[in-house]
């Protein structure tokens, strides 16, 4: 699993694709959490504490769709990340989503809407690449 690099935090992200398993977690993801054992990577590990956390997680992707859940030091926002139009739901490529914490006690600074619509499109950038190479590999082995 990768480490996403973040310079604060008050701000962390993560991808987890439609098996509920983190792909990429960054630095800062879990202490916002408030999950503060580095070695975990599982979500029910890392949302454990939170009640009602991994059921809204489960709930967020089977609806595949923006959401925001509320915790009593922090917020978490999901977001679908579309990769391609002709991706189906039932297609071999799984989906991705990426969830932002943003820490309710301390706001983060510069942290705006903006700015995280910017680096849900550099993952979007990034993941289209790897789209391709899954249905190069299709071809040539159907």
């Amino acid at each position: 699993m990768a480490e996403l690099a973040t310079c604060s935090d008050n701000f962390g992200a993560a991808i987890l694709d439609d098996d509920c398993k983190f792909k990429a977690l960054s630095n800062g993801f879990r202490s916002v959490i408030g999950c503060f054992d580095n070695s975990v990577c599982e979500p029910n590990a890392i949302f454990e504490h939170v009640p009602g956390l991994i059921d809204w997680v489960n709930a967020a992707i089977s609806m595949r769709q923006e959401n925001r859940f509320q915790g009593g030091s922090f917020t978490l926002e999901f977001l679908p990340l579309e990769i391609s139009n002709n991706a189906s739901p039932d297609s071999n490529f799984p989906g991705i989503y990426f969830l932002i914490a943003r820490s309710s006690v301390t706001p983060p600074s510069g942290l705006n809407t903006e700015r995280v619509r910017r680096i849900q499109h550099d993952i979007k950038n990034q993941l289209g690449g790897v789209e391709a190479i899954h249905q190069l590999s299709q071809e040539t082995t159907g």
